[in-house]
C-alpha cells in the first residue's frame, strides 16, 4: 500500500545542550509527492518546478532561478 506524503513537512534542530527548536527545514510536496519547495528558517524559498513528464525544468532559490533544458542542463 502506497501512503501519499504530506502537502507540508517540517524538521526541527536544536543546538546542544538546548531544548527549544532553533532551525526548522519546510519541505513541501505536489499531489505527486515530488518535491517542490524548501526552506531553512531564516533564509529564502528555494522551489522546483517539473514538466508534463515529470523532469525538473525550473528550479530557483537565493542563488537564482534556472531553466533546466530537456536533457537537464541549465538553459538560461
Amino acid at each position: 500500500m502506497l501512503s501519499r506524503l504530506p502537502d507540508i513537512a517540517q524538521e526541527c534542530f536544536t543546538a546542544i545542550g538546548v531544548s527549544t527548536c532553533s532551525h526548522t527545514i519546510s519541505y513541501g510536496y505536489d499531489p505527486l509527492g515530488r518535491s517542490i519547495s524548501r526552506q531553512i528558517s531564516g533564509s529564502g524559498a528555494e522551489t522546483w518546478h517539473y514538466d508534463a513528464i515529470g523532469r525538473i525544468d525550473n528550479h530557483s532559490s537565493d542563488l537564482g532561478a534556472f531553466q533546466l533544458s530537456i536533457w537537464g542542463r541549465h538553459s538560461s
